[in-house]
């Protein structure tokens, strides 16, 4: 009879990137056995899974984002090493800091996994593997980089609402002072229509979303899409021959849920800020789309401040 556990030192944990997971690999053999060796693994591995069409056919697919292995304890050449009743071996193994947070959704989840191995001579090996919640605060670099900058963004588009009549141009202009934004954030934009043409812009709608994107291994399955409306806003519309500037202030709520997804490969994550001007029957709604950076903390900040200081 082998038994072998795994005991963090601190199981309720939620551990963080670019720190340590330290713990006990404990085992307990009744009888004499042979060891060889004695290893504990780390995995971080992402999964898509879902259904297609009414035939619940399922897909799934495991893509490992990284994998690190330690030996704690290696029997030495020449030296029979037996182990018998109770043994621990101590461990520590380092979370590196681009790897993704833990996520959990219908589509796919990425998920964590510490697994301990006992590697007899002869017999088959022992294993015991327990999961871990990892947090991965998302850290955007360099606040000197052109997402921190004012930026305009332009659009025009010509229309006629029926076959043969008059033929109108709308014209659009974003002005936003920054792309890159964090919860808690308050951000005023600015947002210039001009109407040339005999229709009505009936409502401007601004909208702020989170997409996380579900990618199939297998080509010919198709990709899963979430949205989650962060921030909504309908204004006024103007009428024909009119121009109108709309102040929109973008206040974004201080308890925001951003994973880390960028070491991913199947689980994708992105922000849109979209503005849209609705149109009336038979003409396609005109629009801009804005696709930020969100996260938690930017990065140069400190650089900044001790800079200015000399």
């Amino acid at each position: 009879m082998f038994q072998c556990k795994i005991l963090l030192d601190n199981e309720k944990a939620t551990f963080h990137t670019d720190s340590h997971v330290s713990g006990i690999f404990k085992c307990f053999c009744k009888h004499n056995i042979r060891v060889r060796s004695v290893k504990i693994r780390l995995d971080c591995i992402e999964y898509v899974k879902w259904n297609r069409c009414l035939r619940f056919v399922k897909y799934d697919n495991y893509n490992v984002i990284y994998s690190h292995e330690e030996n704690i304890f290696t029997a030495k050449r020449g030296v029979k090493t037996y182990r018998t009743g109770e043994f621990a071996y101590p461990f520590r193994i380092f979370i590196p800091r681009y790897l993704p947070s833990t996520f959990t959704h219908t589509y796919g989840k990425v998920f964590y996994l510490i697994t301990g191995t006992v590697i007899p001579f002869i017999w088959n090996d022992f294993v015991d593997t327990v999961v871990i919640l990892v947090q991965s605060p998302v850290e955007l670099y360099g606040i000197t980089r052109s997402f921190q900058r004012e930026k305009i963004y332009y659009n025009e588009t010509k229309f006629r609402r029926w076959k043969y009549g008059k033929e109108g141009k709308l014209v659009m202009q974003v002005r936003v002072p920054r792309t890159a934004f964090m919860p808690g954030d308050v951000v005023d934009i600015k947002i210039y229509v001009r109407n040339e043409s005999n229709q009505t812009v009936k409502n401007l709608k601004v909208k702020f979303s989170k997409r996380v994107k579900f990618k199939s291994i297998n080509p010919k399955n198709k990709s899963k899409r979430h949205v989650e409306t962060i921030l909504k806003f309908k204004k006024e519309g103007i009428g024909a021959y009119k121009e109108h500037t709309y102040d929109v202030r973008l206040n974004f709520p201080k308890v925001l849920d951003i994973p880390n997804l960028f070491s991913c490969t199947l689980i994708k994550l992105e922000f849109s800020l979209k503005i849209w001007c609705q149109m009336p029957p038979c003409i396609k709604n005109f629009s801009i789309e804005i696709l930020p950076e969100m996260g938690h903390f930017f990065s140069g900040y400190v650089i900044l401040i001790i800079v200015n200081r000399y």
